[in-house]
């Protein structure tokens, strides 16, 4: 898949943008000694390194529509009534897995 020149430079400047803002937070932890402010810029340093992940994820794999097709019938295949009633607990083989329990319980008396 090629891409054009114009995606290559949003591409580009959302990546520098993630990757940037967590290291911009980064720099300021080191500006102050109060121990509140290190604290407070420790957090957020830390929850944008652990969010990057989840941007570049977002910004390179859930922008494509290949994948999202992907993702609707994954997520269509889980939310089927048969997943549902086995979630539920209704499921038939659940009904006969519980009746066979009962019946070797009971021959072992």
């Amino acid at each position: 898949m090629k891409r054009t020149v114009k995606q290559n430079m949003i591409f580009a400047v959302t990546m520098t943008s993630i990757m940037g803002l967590t290291w911009v937070f980064g720099y300021l932890l080191l500006l102050s000694d109060n121990e509140a402010y290190l604290t407070a810029m420790s957090w957020i340093f830390a929850l944008f390194n652990t969010l990057q992940g989840v941007g570049i994820f977002v910004l390179t794999a859930m922008r494509r529509p290949r994948f999202r097709k992907l993702w609707k019938n994954s997520t269509s295949a889980v939310t089927s009534s048969h997943a549902l009633s086995v979630f539920r607990g209704t499921d038939t083989l659940r009904s006969e897995d519980a009746s066979t329990a009962t019946t070797d319980m009971n021959h072992r008396e």
